[in-house]
C-alpha cells in the first residue's frame, strides 16, 4: 500500500516552507527595488514610458483601432486604453453584446484601464507637442492612429530636487512619422521630424505594399 505522503504529494510542513521562501524571496526583490537610488528610478522610469509608447502603438496598429497614453501630472500616473470596436456609423459597440455604448458604458470602458504611478522621487514636468505648446497640468492624452501614426512629442521627468541641487532630467523622445521612441538624459527641446525620417516611412510603406 502507498504511502499517505506518495498519495498526497507533499506533506503541511513541506507546502509551509516551500511557501516561506518564496515570501522570502518576494521579500528580497522588494527589497533590492526599494534600494534603487533616485537617479536610477528616473532612468528605469524613462526606459519604461518609452517601451510603452511603442507598446502603445503596436495594440492600436494590432486592433486596427486608436489607441492612448494617458499622463497625469497631478498625480504623477499613466495608463495604456484603447478606444472600444465601433460600427459603420461611427459609433462605439460593446464587444460583448455588439450594441452601442451609452455614455455610462463609456466610461466603465475607460475605467477598466488601470493606471500605474511613477516611482518614488520621479515626476512628469512637460508633455512638449510642439516648440512653443506643452502641457504641465491635470490629465493629457496621446493618441496612437490605427495606422500606426501619430504627432511627435518629447515628454520631460524629473527627479525631486536635492538641497541646492535640482533634479536630474530624462526626456523620452517619439518621432510621430517612424514611432520610434528614445530616452536621452536630458531635457531634449523639441524638434520637428525630418525628412530623411519621412523618406525612411515612405519607403518601408512600399516594400509592404511590393511584397503583397
Amino acid at each position: 500500500m502507498r504511502s499517505t505522503r506518495s498519495a498526497l504529494g507533499f506533506s503541511l510542513i513541506e507546502i509551509m516552507i516551500a511557501l516561506a521562501v518564496v515570501a522570502f524571496m518576494a521579500g528580497t526583490v522588494i527589497v533590492n527595488f526599494g534600494g534603487l537610488t533616485q537617479s536610477e528610478r528616473l532612468g528605469s522610469a524613462a526606459r519604461k514610458l518609452s517601451g510603452m509608447s511603442d507598446f502603445v502603438r503596436s495594440e492600436a496598429t494590432s486592433a486596427r483601432r486608436t489607441a492612448y497614453l494617458d499622463i497625469d501630472f497631478d498625480l504623477d500616473r499613466f495608463r495604456f486604453r484603447l478606444d472600444p470596436p465601433s460600427d459603420a456609423l461611427g459609433r462605439s459597440i460593446d464587444p460583448d453584446h455588439k450594441k452601442p455604448m451609452n455614455e455610462a458604458e463609456l466610461k466603465d470602458w475607460m475605467d477598466n484601464y488601470e493606471w500605474e504611478e511613477l516611482p518614488r522621487g520621479v515626476h512628469f514636468r512637460r508633455l512638449w507637442i510642439s516648440k512653443d505648446k506643452y502641457y504641465d497640468k491635470k490629465s493629457v492624452e496621446v493618441a496612437y492612429s490605427a495606422n500606426g501614426t501619430l504627432a511627435s512629442f518629447i515628454l520631460w521627468l524629473q527627479s525631486e530636487k536635492k538641497g541646492d541641487q535640482d533634479g536630474e532630467w530624462f526626456s523620452i523622445v517619439v518621432n510621430g512619422l517612424t514611432g520610434r521612441s528614445e530616452v536621452l538624459e536630458w531635457a531634449a527641446e523639441f524638434t520637428e521630424a525630418s525628412e530623411t525620417d519621412f523618406n525612411d516611412v515612405m519607403q518601408a510603406d512600399q516594400a509592404r505594399r511590393d511584397t503583397k
